[in-house]
């Protein structure tokens, strides 16, 4: 039983060593630094706004791209925010680019295939927040 976990192990680590390729592509960090900007831009859009009068102003965005598909994070946003628009777009090209950049350069053998949970949000005291149930 040890002999057949350990082969298993070198296999693993075999197949996480040999699929991924240099981290050091002068392409590869451009594309992290885009989707960094792409981000920094959508949260700092986001934080100039989060006003609302009823719940049904408050949504989640979906950022970033998990490797077996679905976002990686919810971001709370405000349907109220004159910058709404611009959001929603930003949102998507993050997760487009973040998607080709997982196809580019992040194996899916080594991944998680997990599913982000969409937060619950609410509008209280006139601002969206999100909201974390209480057991």
């Amino acid at each position: 039983m040890t002999f057949i976990l350990t082969v298993l192990l070198l296999f693993a680590q075999a197949e996480v060593t040999t699929s991924s390729p240099a981290p050091t592509s002068s392409e590869q960090q451009d594309m992290e630094a885009r989707n960094k900007n792409i981000l920094r831009q959508l949260e700092t859009l986001n934080s100039s706004d989060l006003s609302c009068q009823k719940k049904e102003d408050c949504e989640t965005l979906g950022i970033g791209q998990m490797q077996c598909g679905g976002p990686s994070d919810y971001l709370t946003v405000s349907k109220k925010n004159r910058s709404y628009a611009e959001m929603l777009k930003a949102s998507q090209k993050h997760q487009a680019a973040t998607r080709e950049y997982n196809a580019l350069y992040v194996s899916a053998r080594i991944g998680t295939c997990g599913m982000a949970i969409v937060p619950n949000v609410d509008c209280r005291q006139h601002r969206c927040v999100e909201v974390v149930p209480v057991d």
